[in-house]
């Protein structure tokens, strides 16, 4: 079973290892990214964070990662504006971004 990520109209859902994890937008309170490294390749990540404390990772691995950057700024138009652009900033150098608040 394939690890994916989609948007729907109020809310991120990822599905990992058929386990299905959602969170609101209006519950999004804070986003950041973050590569890490490891042989041969590398992963991205961006964590949505809920003010329950609740993060969801999203992974680049997972099914439907370029759709979800490219459409979860017209769901947070005040949070992220230039997701994809941002994530494809960071580097080993600069592995971590907060993209908001």
């Amino acid at each position: 079973m394939v690890d994916s990520v989609c948007i729907n109209t109020d809310s991120v859902e990822i599905s990992i290892s058929g386990n299905i994890i959602s969170v609101a937008f209006d519950d999004v309170v804070g986003i950041h990214a973050y590569v890490l490294e490891i042989p041969a390749s590398s992963l991205t990540f961006v964590v949505l964070a809920t003010e329950s404390g609740y993060n969801l990772e999203v992974r680049s691995d997972m099914a439907g990662w370029s759709p979800f950057l490219r459409e979860l700024g017209e769901h947070l138009p005040l949070k992220v504006r230039d997701l994809p652009g941002l994530i494809g900033r960071l580097t080993a150098d600069v592995p971590v971004a907060e993209l908001y608040p």
